[in-house]
């Protein structure tokens, strides 16, 4: 993982001098948090509900995380 994310940082660093956003990691409040040489982990979550049956009360709730330094591909 700590590979895919340094070839991941690498292109992107090539990418930041042209102004434009690639990704979540090009904002400028994500760079205020991280730390420079450490390997931080963002996640991205989402969440969605769903009825298990029309005459129930009862819902599901998924779950899901993605990890935004790696490439969109891999996510």
């Amino acid at each position: 993982m700590a590979q895919i994310i340094d070839k991941y940082r690498e292109v992107r660093a090539q990418r930041q001098g042209d102004g434009k956003f690639y990704d979540i990691c090009d904002g400028s409040e994500y760079m205020k948090v991280q730390t420079p040489g450490n390997y931080n982990l963002t996640l991205l979550g989402h969440t969605d509900g769903v009825s298990i049956s029309n005459s129930s009360h009862v819902s599901l709730w998924s779950l899901e995380f993605a990890v935004c330094e790696v490439p969109p591909k891999l996510r």
